[in-house]
């Protein structure tokens, strides 16, 4: 067998196998979408981190708040306080996960992709090259 087909060979297995172990690790799977619809949304965690819904520090309200009143409402100035508490707090603030490391799997599902087809492409180049000599 020549050189550069065994290349290929072992390309194509270690990107098969990394695929095949990758997923193991995998969270955000959707079976509903499937494999390559939910790709996008996957991720390999490598760190757990804790999810903050809320800026520190910030407590929700006991119960929903009113609806918005209008300025000539006897009941505006206790609704604009009501809204500095709450409100104000989470305008400027995104639900995130704190100390949380992962890596969004599509990178590496493209990356062993190119591995596999890397592979393939050394053994048919391979081939191709047997015959012509």
């Amino acid at each position: 067998m020549l050189k550069a087909r065994r290349v290929g060979i072992i390309l194509f297995l270690i990107g098969f196998c990394l695929l095949i172990i990758s997923l193991a690790f995998v969270s955000g799977y959707n079976k509903n979408l499937g494999l390559l619809g939910s790709v996008g949304k996957m991720e390999i965690v490598l760190k757990e981190g804790t999810w903050l819904a809320y800026p520190p520090g910030y407590s929700p309200p006991p119960a929903p708040l009113p609806a918005p009143v209008p300025p000539s409402d006897p009941f505006y100035e206790q609704y604009m306080d009501l809204e500095k508490i709450y409100i104000d707090p989470l305008k400027n603030f995104t639900p995130h996960y704190e100390g949380r490391i992962a890596m969004l799997f599509k990178y590496f599902f493209a990356i062993d992709i190119l591995i596999i087809f890397g592979g393939i492409l050394a053994m048919i180049l391979s081939k191709a090259n047997t015959k012509s000599h």
